[in-house]
């Protein structure tokens, strides 16, 4: 029975010290613009996730002694494991509540998906683990909504998203170029990019340059997310801006598909230290309204302004999940929340969408994802 207790209260405190770190890393650094020293902050906390279950099976067996010898002969180390303990304990409750309560059920709208995935040349970089790395099997998304009391004429409108290509050496521009052709294929009317664009300046062409092959009769618009503030805000809107596309920089605009109107509003509020520009969004307004953010922690404001469909990216879905546990790393100040998928709040839709691109280059469990929206 004592061996029983001890695997378990060394396996527990393990687990939590891996996840107490990762869990500063999404709630905190949801805050924070993006930086070297953020940068390093970042990796320093990952390294802890690592370093932390090593330290504590080599400080459990070192000298023979197991948990509970080593709280007897040293009660003040209770202190120190205890906060790793609630942190398993949190995450494990709210796992099992999840699993029993099951997603909740939106009638109104849903969602079909299959893997398109990008065959690799003999010129791409090798990958990471390759057996399990999901990086390049790309999913298409098809999210169908019904809207009570869509004017007629709307029904059928298509809305492609892409968004968080963070193009770079793995996540590189012929990767791109295959999300492009697919979402192409599915003819939407309109296409809304959330951000993210690339990694470094460096790989600024090759991001542009696939992009420019985008079209739809209604105009592409977009938003930018914490890295092109980072890499440079006002490069990324140049860019934007030189193919045509629109930037919906807190902008609301009004749009006609065959003289039929609704509503398209973009935020970027998040990255910048003005207080919240809330009133180009078109509250009172009866027509259709689509919002385009690039991270989910917007929502629960955006839901007071009444919109059909808020869509984002941002977290890449965790980009690393486990069985039952799920993801871990989601950078939100509302932590797994919305890490991806479809939530409601009111008479609002949100669609988080899992991103094309991921930064380090590795999923698991988590397929990258374009996404078409059909309004029926």
């Amino acid at each position: 029975m004592d061996l029983f207790i001890n695997i378990l209260l060394l396996f527990s405190a393990c687990v939590g010290g891996f996840l107490l770190p990762l869990t500063v890393v999404n709630r905190l650094f949801s805050w924070l613009s993006d930086s070297k020293f953020k940068a390093f902050l970042e990796v320093l906390l990952y390294l802890l996730s690592f370093i932390i279950p090593v330290w504590l099976c080599w400080a459990a067996y070192s000298q023979d002694r197991t948990i509970l010898s080593s709280l007897s002969a040293t009660p003040v180390l209770f202190l120190g494991i205890a906060p790793l303990w609630m942190t398993f304990a949190a995450y494990t409750c709210s796992d099992i509540f999840t699993h029993l309560k099951g997603k909740p059920v939106i009638p109104e709208a849903s969602i079909s998906q299959s893997t398109c995935p990008y065959q690799m040349r003999p010129e791409d970089p090798g990958i990471f683990m390759p057996a399990m790395n999901r990086i390049y099997q790309l999913d298409r998304t098809l999210l169908r909504i019904e809207i009570d009391g869509l004017n007629p004429d709307l029904r059928g409108l298509r809305f492609g998203h892409l968004t968080d290509f963070h193009l770079g050496k793995h996540c590189h521009r012929s990767f791109l170029k295959h999300a492009v052709d697919l979402i192409m294929a599915e003819k939407p009317d309109l296409i809304g990019i959330t951000g993210d664009f690339v990694n470094f300046r460096k790989y600024m062409d090759d991001c542009f340059d696939d992009l420019a092959e985008l079209a739809a009769p209604l105009g592409i618009y977009a938003v930018r997310g914490n890295h092109d503030y980072w890499v440079g805000a006002d490069l990324i809107e140049q860019r934007i801006e030189a193919l045509g596309f629109v930037l919906l920089d807190d902008k609301t605009l009004e749009l006609h598909k065959d003289s039929h109107p609704f509503i398209l509003s973009g935020t970027e509020q998040r990255w910048k230290k003005d207080p919240p520009d809330v009133d180009h969004f078109c509250s009172d307004s009866s027509l259709l309204k689509i919002v385009l953010a690039h991270t989910p922690d917007d929502f629960p404001l955006l839901v007071g302004h009444n919109p059909h469909l808020v869509i984002c990216g941002h977290t890449h879905g965790g980009q690393v999940c486990f069985p039952f546990f799920g993801p871990v790393v989601v950078p939100s100040v509302y932590g797994r929340r919305y890490a991806s998928g479809l939530f409601k709040e009111k008479e609002s839709l949100l669609y988080v969408s899992r991103g094309i691109g991921c930064y380090p280059p590795f999923r698991m469990l988590c397929n990258p994802e374009i996404t078409i929206v059909e309004f029926v």
